[in-house]
């Protein structure tokens, strides 16, 4: 009997329902979303970083460098001897060098040369084939394989930019595939990566000059990991200050973008949390408006054997009720939401946002609601118990 009251009493003015329901479903799926990619791009985007306590590069900008030689979406700021990098890799303070060279795509995904241990920084496994072992070799990040349909023993033709750029192809020399990679977390995922031996041989043979290689020979940057605190104390400021390279610490320049993204995140938030309390607002405006309506009808109900207690869970219930849809189709819109970035690539190429996962903020918002929502069912509660049954029956 219970239920059906409170069914009556939502459909009997459907549109305030609506509203409100509509109101709690966009604050609760903005602010979902925003704590969904707010905590799993801080989470990928420290697991990308680990182990690397610095960048060496061409002259630029630190967080272009870091963006483009660690997670792979921007251009790089430019070429440095290779000489230069052998050079630091025996600094005492270094412990591991792994070059990177860049510039050269499949389509519009990037092809990477590297060393081995670029690899092995990720934990990277094979799914099929092996690892690449010589030149024009190349494995393929599981993301990679899967959107251009690449399998191993195929053969590949990269070029100089991305297929946006409507660059030339090196048609004269083609990459053999010898692996896929498992999927994973970082951003190996939606890469190409080879030697670095390849990256040379493949535009030194389009050049066809006779000039030394050894002078020639060019990384984008190169990863480094210190042996002690110290390095990073020292080396960065040395470098930038005596030598033609660029010195950057990619957690500083990360954490700055953060900072700034952060700005604009929690304004989004904001405005969600405004937007629940408008829906709150909104329920608490419609409850007293239905009992200055149906005093009448709770004053016949008090007459004939029901109790308060009876009518305090009716209210209750029917406000929990338009608060648990608005909270599950708000959950369901920031799930789809993510799924839409994902499969349009709006975010961070190289970053995947798991759908399904609940965060803590996630429970602390909708319980915040919950608690609200039961908050401003305390007036409607107390004009049901001051009720006067005798005076309204006899008003009416």
């Amino acid at each position: 009997m219970i239920g059906k009251l409170i069914l009556n009493n939502c459909l009997h003015k459907p549109l305030n329902a609506v509203l409100s329901i509509i109101l709690f479903t966009l604050g609760v799926g903005i602010s979902s979303l925003i704590i969904l990619v707010e905590f799993q791009l801080k989470q990928k985007l420290n697991y990308d970083l680990v182990d690397i306590d610095m960048i060496v590069g061409a002259k630029g900008s630190p967080l272009q460098m870091v963006l483009s030689t660690i997670f792979q979406v921007d251009h790089p700021t430019g070429n440095i001897p290779v000489k230069e990098i052998e050079k630091l890799s025996r600094h005492p303070y270094v412990e591991k060098t792994i070059p990177i060279a860049m510039g050269d795509y499949y389509k519009e995904s990037k092809i990477v040369g590297t060393t081995i241990d670029y690899l092995k920084k990720y934990h990277a496994e094979v799914e099929k084939g092996r690892i690449n072992q010589r030149p024009f070799e190349i494995v393929i990040g599981n993301n990679m394989a899967n959107r251009y349909q690449l399998k191993v023993g195929m053969h590949i033709t990269s070029s100089h930019g991305n297929a946006l750029d409507k660059s030339e192809e090196h048609k004269d020399q083609q990459y053999l595939i010898t692996g896929i990679l498992k999927p994973s977390n970082s951003v190996i995922n939606n890469i190409a990566i080879t030697s670095v031996e390849s990256i040379w041989n493949i535009h030194h043979h389009e050049k066809d000059n006779k000039h030394d290689e050894k002078e020639e020979k060019q990384v984008t940057a190169a990863l480094i990991k210190f042996r002690s605190p110290m390095g990073v104390m020292t080396l960065p400021n040395w470098i930038n200050q005596n030598t033609n390279l660029q010195a950057a610490i990619p957690i500083i320049e990360i954490n700055k973008l953060l900072d700034i993204t952060g700005l604009g995140l929690n304004t989004l938030k904001w405005i969600a949390y405004l937007i629940i309390l408008v829906a709150l607002i909104s329920i608490f405006i419609t409850m007293i408006s239905r009992l200055q309506e149906r005093k009448v009808e709770i004053a016949l109900m008090r007459s004939l054997g029901a109790s308060k207690l009876i009518l305090f869970t009716i209210c209750i219930t029917e406000i929990l009720v338009y608060c648990a849809i608005g909270i599950i189709l708000g959950m369901l819109l920031s799930r789809i939401s993510l799924t839409f970035l994902n499969a349009t690539q709006i975010s961070i190429p190289t970053i995947e946002f798991d759908n399904w996962t609940i965060k803590q903020d996630e429970l602390t918002v909708i319980f915040s609601i919950i608690g609200l929502c039961l908050l401003s069912t305390i007036f409607p509660i107390f004009k049901v118990y001051q009720l006067n049954i005798a005076k309204t029956l006899n008003e009416n």
